[in-house]
C-alpha cells in the first residue's frame, strides 16, 4: 500500500497526413504505391510507417488515363511509298503496331494493316493516220506525232504510266484529169468503174493503210465524123499547085489525105492539102477525120486533069532525065533545041511548091543545065522546062 515514484520521461512523435495526386496511364495498372496496390482510379488511404514507428496517412488522389487500340486497314500504291503513318515510315505491305501518344501523354496503339497496290509501266506504239487527228487515247488528246507520258488509273485506283510513242502518217489528196476515148468506157480506175464523163471523189489505201483522196476529172471523146466534103477545083486545064481543103471536122486532131495518082503529089496532116498536078489524068483525092480515139469514114473527091504538057513524040525539042538520078551533090540535065531560045526551068517539091528556077539563053542543039542539089533534102523532085510555050515535066531522085 505503498506509493511508489517513477520518473517518467515520455516522448511523442508525430503522424504525418500527406496529400498526393497522380495521374497514369491505364496500361500502367495495376499500380503500386508504397506497399498498395491498385488497379482502378479512386481516392485512397495509404498508411505508411514512419523512421519513428509511426503510421502516416497519404491521401492519394489516382486518376488513370486511358490508352487506346485502334485497328486500321489503308491501302496505298507503290508510287506512294515509302508511305509514312504518324511517326513510322512504312516501305512494303505488312501488319505493323504503329504506337502514338495521346494528349494524355499515354501510348496508344494502332494495328495497321498496309496494303500495297502496284502501279504499272507500259509501253505502247502506234500509228495511225492523219485524219485520225486529233487522237484521244484514255482520257488524252493528242493533235502531233511524238513520245507521250499517259496516265491511267487502275481498278485499284493506283497510276499507271504508258509510255506511249504515236506515229503518223500522212493522208495524200491528189488531183488528176484524164481524156479518155467512149471506147474505153467503162474505165477501171483503181477500184472504181466509171462509166460515163464527170467529176469523182476516189479513195485509195496507201501504204501504210490510209485514205488517200484523188479528186479526179474525166473527159471522154469521140471518134471524129466524117468531113462533109471536099472542096477544090476538080476539072484542071493547067500545070501547076492546087488547093483542097475540108471544113474543120469538131474532135478531129489532124486529116489523113491520099491523092490515088502517083505522078500527083500532095501531102498534109491540116484540113488544107496542096496538090501538084504536073499533067494530064485523073484522080481521087481522099480524106478522113483523125483523133487519137480513131478515124472517120474517108470523103472522096474525083479530079480530071487536061493538063497540056507536050509529050516528047509531039515535041519539036526534048527533055533528057537528069545525070545521075538518084543525084548526089549536083546532076546534068540535057535537052535539046531546034532553035537558041529562051527556057525557063524550074525545081518542085511534091507539094508543089516551086524550090528553084532559072532562066536560060539556051543555044540550038544539044545542052547541058548543071544542078547543084547540095541544099535539097532526100526525096523525091520534078523538075520542069518551058520553051514556047510547051512544057516538059520530068521526075528525079536525091539521094545522098
Amino acid at each position: 500500500g505503498c506509493d511508489s515514484l517513477v520518473k517518467l520521461s515520455l516522448f511523442v512523435n508525430p503522424t504525418y497526413l500527406h496529400r498526393d495526386r497522380i495521374t497514369i496511364c491505364d496500361s500502367e495498372l495495376p499500380f503500386t504505391y508504397g506497399d498498395s496496390v491498385f488497379v482502378v482510379a479512386g481516392d485512397y488511404d495509404v498508411y505508411f510507417t514512419t523512421i519513428n514507428a509511426c503510421d502516416s496517412v497519404v491521401k492519394l488522389s489516382l486518376y488513370v488515363n486511358p490508352t487506346y487500340e485502334y485497328y486500321d486497314t489503308l491501302t496505298v500504291c507503290d508510287s506512294e511509298l515509302p508511305f509514312t503513318y504518324g511517326d513510322s515510315v512504312f516501305a512494303v505491305a505488312g501488319n505493323y503496331d504503329v504506337h502514338f501518344t495521346t494528349i494524355n501523354a499515354c501510348d496508344s496503339v494502332v494495328k495497321l494493316s498496309l496494303y500495297v497496290n502496284p502501279t504499272y509501266e507500259y509501253y505502247d506504239t502506234l500509228t495511225i493516220c492523219d485524219s485520225e487527228l486529233p487522237f484521244t487515247y484514255g482520257d488524252s488528246i493528242f493533235v502531233t506525232a511524238g513520245g507521250y507520258d499517259v496516265y491511267f488509273t487502275a481498278i485499284s485506283g493506283c497510276d499507271s504510266l504508258v509510255k506511249l510513242s504515236l506515229y503518223v502518217n500522212p493522208t495524200y489528196e491528189y488531183y488528176d484529169t484524164l481524156t479518155i476515148c467512149d471506147s474505153e468506157l467503162p474505165l477501171n480506175y483503181g477500184d472504181s468503174v466509171l462509166t460515163e464523163a464527170g467529176d469523182y471523189t476516189i479513195v485509195y489505201i496507201s501504204e501504210f493503210g490510209c485514205d488517200s483522196t484523188v479528186f479526179l476529172s474525166l473527159s471522154t471523146i469521140e471518134s471524129p465524123t466524117s468531113p462533109v466534103g471536099i472542096y477544090g477545083e476538080t476539072t484542071i486545064l493547067t500545070v501547076g499547085t492546087y488547093m483542097y481543103y475540108v471544113d474543120p471536122v469538131e474532135g478531129a486532131t489532124s486529116y489523113a489525105w491520099t491523092v490515088s495518082n502517083l505522078n500527083w503529089t500532095g501531102s498534109s496532116t491540116t484540113d488544107t492539102l496542096m496538090v501538084y498536078i504536073p499533067d494530064a489524068g485523073t484522080a481521087t483525092i481522099s480524106v478522113k477525120a483523125v483523133n487519137d480515139c480513131g478515124e472517120s469514114d474517108v470523103v472522096n473527091l474525083n479530079i480530071a486533069s487536061s493538063v497540056s504538057i507536050i509529050d516528047n513524040n509531039n515535041t519539036t525539042w526534048t527533055l533528057g532525065q537528069n545525070i545521075p538520078n538518084p543525084a548526089l551533090q549536083s546532076t546534068a540535065i540535057p535537052y535539046t533545041l531546034p532553035q537558041a531560045g529562051k527556057v525557063n526551068f524550074k525545081v518542085i517539091n511534091v507539094s508543089g511548091q516551086v524550090l528553084y528556077q532559072e532562066n536560060v539563053n539556051a543555044k540550038a542543039g544539044a545542052n547541058y543545065l548543071h544542078l547543084t542539089t547540095e541544099s535539097l533534102a532526100n526525096g523525091i523532085y520534078y523538075y520542069s522546062m518551058e520553051y514556047k510555050g510547051q512544057r516538059i515535066v520530068k521526075k528525079m531522085t536525091i539521094q545522098k
